[in-house]
């Protein structure tokens, strides 16, 4: 099931512009294949941290697809350059690719919709976030030739008060 579909990626596209988006200008396959690719990166971006596919599309994830399969739609037909008219369109792209990134990071969480929950999974793969313990300490590898590379002194010194 997509996120979204060609009629709200069409009147998306009219509400920004001035030129009507109707299947003269683009059919209805080519669309089509841009609202797989936009579900494809709303998947790719989101699968580490949310059960994809949705099997309820949330509405700021339908909004996502649209915006994403609009602008790419819109690429499609003006490869160049983007008209003026269609600028918002674009800005509203990146804006959608961010709060992906946000929901990707678990900066922002999906809201809870109907009965499900946002499906929100905890990061795949681990139960939690690890954070590195040598976070205040010089890193020692890469920073200098091979010959020239030694453990911070602090470091050192903790590793041996730690074992006592």
């Amino acid at each position: 099931m997509a996120y979204t579909n060609d009629n709200l990626v069409r009147y998306y596209i009219d509400a920004s512009g001035s030129v009507g988006f109707g299947t003269n200008v683009v059919g209805t396959n080519v669309v089509g294949s841009h609202i797989t690719w936009a579900d494809s990166v709303i998947d790719l971006k989101l699968s580490k941290r949310y059960n994809v596919p949705f099997a309820t599309t949330p509405p700021a994830i339908e909004s996502i697809a649209t915006q994403v399969a609009a602008w790419k739609t819109l690429r499609s037909v003006f490869p160049n350059e983007i008209p003026s008219s269609y600028e918002t369109l674009e800005e509203d792209y990146k804006k959608a690719m961010k709060l992906l990134e946000e929901l990707k990071e678990g900066e922002v969480d999906l809201p809870s919709y109907g009965t499900v929950a946002g499906a929100v999974e905890g990061e795949k793969g681990s139960s939690s976030k690890i954070w590195s313990n040598t976070k205040g300490y010089t890193p020692i590898f890469n920073v200098d030739s091979e010959l020239n590379q030694s453990i911070d002194s602090d470091l050192l010194s903790d590793i041996e008060a730690s074992r006592g």
